[in-house]
């Protein structure tokens, strides 16, 4: 699956997904955690960012209105974008 193609389909480009990396090493390392290896952290960013999707068709299809995926996407992680 093309993953890129959808994320952007919803507004969510490779810049959120960096950011989102960007903000689980934070959080790793401030809560002085065992680093995690980059690809599993790109791999979490994807994953969430996909819910988000999810999230924002299941919310507009029963709410007509909504939040964006990618206002989804920084509620879920706190991290904005």
């Amino acid at each position: 699956m093309n993953y890129q193609k959808q994320l952007n389909k919803y507004g969510i480009d490779v810049a959120d997904l960096e950011t989102l990396v960007a903000a689980f090493e934070s959080k790793i390392k401030s809560g002085d955690l065992n680093a995690q290896p980059k690809v599993i952290l790109e791999s979490a960013a994807i994953d969430m960012a996909l819910g988000a999707v999810e999230m924002h068709t299941d919310a507009t299809v029963a709410e007509k209105e909504g939040l964006s995926a990618r206002q989804w996407l920084s509620v879920l992680t706190g991290v904005e974008l």
